[in-house]
């Protein structure tokens, strides 16, 4: 019988050690993970002082059509976990049916954890001064 040099032998064991302690690719399993905030100045990023926006519903379609949803938690932080290699769209809505844009993520072979905000805008204009001007000129105008 044969036996394996001893270097032979030590390369290999160094070889499986090695490669069990890779990093954890994508394809083991990747998340996405951000907030959903409101975006008080419009600008798309979250600036300090934007509040979270607790239990947010955070919509993530998955390559292959299907949609999971997520909540969001007191401060707006969410993570979806168990994602594949592939593209996705995320979105969030608000208890009021408020909706963020539609944001794309693509995850490859080695980016296993993404990082994506989620910005709600309100529209915080003043109706009441429309009402009172429409009050204003069209009994003006019906005369």
């Amino acid at each position: 019988m044969r036996r394996l040099p001893v270097t032979v032998l030590f390369l290999m064991v160094l070889l499986i050690m090695i490669l069990a302690a890779a990093p954890v690719m994508a394809a083991d399993g990747a998340a996405i993970a951000g907030t959903v905030y409101h975006d008080v100045d419009g600008d798309g990023w979250a600036s300090p002082g934007e509040p979270g926006i607790a239990g947010a519903t955070v919509y993530v379609r998955l390559p292959g059509g299907a949609t999971l949803t997520t909540q969001a938690d007191s401060d707006g932080n969410y993570i979806v976990r168990g994602l594949g290699v592939g593209d996705y769209q995320l979105w969030a809505k608000d208890a009021d049916s408020n909706a963020s844009a539609t944001q794309d993520v693509a995850i490859g072979e080695v980016n296993a954890a993404v990082a994506i905000d989620l910005p709600i805008e309100y529209d915080l204009s003043d109706d009441v001064i429309l009402q009172a001007a429409s009050n204003l000129f069209l009994p003006l105008v019906n005369r």
